[in-house]
């Protein structure tokens, strides 16, 4: 097991000294990028250049980790008073040095310009970076279950380890697009399959599944796949803030793609909190997936706004300025939720700074746009009164809000009235984007950022030219205080749940047999070939067959040939002469049995009586869409805080074990 990441990589995208090991590994990755569709290790973009460096920054952490895990427990077992002082002196290092890389990727999660489109012209975005995990070979732990669960031999599954290996080896540097997407998916499903083959329930499993946490790059490992399902859903939804990120957000077809990805990552994160509970790592606990959720539908509603704003130019009239007000107020309140997440009492010093300070910003910038664009639905109406407008004006205002400092929610009746509510609304806004641009003067990373630094100030400047031509900047004295805006949007955004059915993968270990017979919490004995033979043709063997794929052995007569030989009751036909039969239909297996005449030579092997209740047919019928299913509980009612997940997941496949050419009802018994 691997810890060097791939590739390594300095901050300009250079490859730096690393050993021969890591160049070795590098190798193997490229073969497997050539392959693999949606993975590409020497990708040499900005993010993979942050992704390279946040897998080296987890390497240094969890060494910096298990030195001060050491140093507390010598300085606890200890009683020499010099060592412990000598203990103590490295504690306060190793803390130090500590603190500084967890901040070092605090910074890097920071950094939102790496991931905003290349004309650095929109509205930045906060995207979510991947959780990082180390290389993991399933070659030997496999081998040996297909030699002493199955009794094959592992040399014939060689290949298909190899490539579930390439595969493993893939998702660590998934691609930033839908084919990265299909490619963790099609591995999340995959390992539908790999659980049920080689993971006994209740079983320890000599498998380690390691995955770093994505906010601070702190290692969590488990036994569990269930850890690996989880992270894998994480990474997606990941995968879809950075898409959505990278979008052009000056163009309605930009808008569009980033507020469709980010309801879907909304949707992953969703299904990720109601599927899983009892997560070992902070990124995946109830506490910060709710606020990655709200995160999400506040971002994909700003692009629902901004996708209007971009009619402001040719749609200058009064309903147009009441409608986008509204919707300007849905995306700071959305904000104002995401900040409230963020202010949990175990986020709040693990959640980057910038996060807090953006949605801060965005929360106060949105507000004032809600004033500056009911400002100017009121000049509107001012100028071209109808009389529809004075219900679509009042019903602008939260009279649940209002107060005795206010004007009523009555529409204005002439222009020194109109004029008197406008100006206290371009007022709001701009006090509300002095405060926006002070704030982020506060964070260091996002003042760097000179296109939100630059909207802020002309937004600024267009409230306060508009107060200024109504008013002299120094007479307030008739300025009477804003009243609150309702807020609503055309249209809700909503988190979209993944359907697993769109990305259908074949079982890999196929060949060891029908999933709901032959799968790890089944124990059969070795194989075992039985010849029966008998002189007269007309006499029967002594046994009937029943079942498909596989077929069984229903009865065995007493005193048969049959019974002779140590047929059983319940044993299952794997092979006759040299076909296997696994996967064949009784007709089939009875065909093969007919033409061998009066010397049958077939294979059986033999449940024990250790075996767990096999696999359900049902549980390889599952629905195609795990939306509005509450599935996350502990099945146990256990308080463990190892990573629980529902018992059977929604894949979306659909059982396969009806054969084509066979019926759908169960054979009756055949007497052989």
């Amino acid at each position: 097991m691997s810890m060097n990441a791939s590739p390594c990589m300095d901050d300009s995208g250079n490859h730096n000294g690393c050993e021969d090991k890591d160049r070795n590994e590098a190798q193997v990755d490229s073969s497997f990028a050539g392959k693999i569709k949606g993975s590409d290790p020497y990708l040499r973009t900005v993010r993979s250049q942050l992704q390279a460096r946040r897998s080296r920054l987890n390497q240094e952490i969890t060494r910096e980790v298990m030195i001060k895990e050491g140093a507390e427990k010598l300085y606890s077992v200890t009683s020499k008073k010099k060592l412990k002082e000598n203990v103590a002196v490295e504690l306060s290092f190793v803390s130090s040095s500590l603190q500084v890389l967890k901040d070092e990727l605090s910074d890097m999660n920071s950094d939102v310009q790496a991931y905003q489109h290349d004309s650095g012209k929109s509205m930045p975005m906060i995207p979510i970076a991947l959780k990082e995990t180390r290389d993991l070979d399933f070659i030997e732990q496999f081998s040996e279950i297909i030699r002493d669960h199955y009794h094959e031999d592992p040399e014939t599954y060689l290949d298909k380890l190899n490539e579930l290996n390439g595969i493993r080896k893939a998702i660590r540097t998934p691609k930033k697009d839908s084919s990265g997407i299909r490619l963790l998916f099609e591995y999340y499903n995959l390992l539908y399959f790999i659980e049920r083959r080689f993971f006994r329930s209740g079983a320890s499993s000599n498998i380690l599944f390691e995955w770093y946490d994505s906010l601070t790059g702190v290692p969590a490992t488990q036994k569990s796949p269930g850890f690996e399902k989880g992270s894998l859903m994480f990474n997606t939804a990941s995968i879809y803030t950075q898409i959505a990120a990278k979008q052009q957000l000056t163009s309605e077809e930009g808008l569009c793609a980033a507020a469709d990805n980010f309801q879907k990552a909304a949707g992953v994160f969703k299904y990720l909190k109601e599927s899983f509970s009892f997560a070992p790592s902070i990124d995946m606990q109830q506490s910060t997936l709710s606020m990655l959720i709200h995160l999400m539908l506040a971002q994909a509603q700003e692009c629902l706004f901004m996708q209007l704003q971009l009619k402001e130019s040719k749609e200058t009239f009064f309903p147009f300025y009441v409608t986008i007000a509204k919707e300007a107020l849905v995306v700071s309140q959305l904000h104002g939720v995401a900040l409230d997440c963020m202010d949990h009492p175990s986020l709040n010093i693990i959640v980057p700074y910038t996060w807090i300070v953006m949605s801060t910003v965005k929360c106060r910038y949105y507000n004032a746009l809600s004033h500056f664009y009911t400002a100017l639905a009121i000049l509107t109406y001012r100028d071209n009164k109808e009389d529809h407008y004075d219900t679509m004006l009042t019903m602008m205002y939260d009279d649940k809000n209002l107060d005795a400092t206010v004007l009523s929610v009555q529409p204005p009746r002439d222009v020194a009235n109109s004029n008197n509510l406008a100006k206290s609304h371009f007022r709001e806004a701009t006090i509300l984007h002095e405060e926006s641009m002070h704030l982020l003067k506060l964070c260091k990373q996002l003042h760097k950022v000179d296109i939100l630094q630059a909207m802020l100030q002309k937004a600024h400047s267009r409230s306060l030219d508009a107060y200024a031509d109504m008013e002299e900047e120094d007479d307030f004295s008739s300025v009477i205080a804003a009243p609150s805006i309702k807020g609503q949007a055309r249209v809700e955004t909503r988190s979209i749940a993944p359907n697993l059915a769109d990305f259908r993968v074949d079982d890999k270990f196929r060949d060891l047999g029908p999933l709901t017979v032959f799968h790890a919490n089944t124990s059969w004995s070795a194989p075992k070939t039985v010849i029966l033979s008998r002189d007269n043709p007309h006499r029967d063997f002594g046994f009937s067959v029943t079942g498909n794929c596989p077929v069984r052995i229903a009865k065995v007569d007493t005193g048969s040939i049959a019974d002779s030989a140590g047929l059983q009751s319940g044993d299952v036909i794997i092979r006759v002469g040299e076909k296997n039969t696994k996967w064949e239909p009784q007709e089939n297996v009875v065909s093969l049995l007919k033409i061998a005449g009066d010397i049958l030579t077939f294979c059986v092997v033999s449940p024990h009586s250790d075996s767990h209740s096999p696999i359900s047919q049902q549980s390889n019928s599952l629905p195609p869409n795990p939306a509005g299913k509450q599935n996350g509980v502990n099945l146990t009612g256990s308080t463990s805080s190892s990573f629980k997940y529902t018992k059977f997941f929604t894949m979306g496949f659909r059982r396969k074990a009806q054969i084509k050419g066979t019926k759908n009802t169960l054979p009756k018994n055949f007497k052989m």
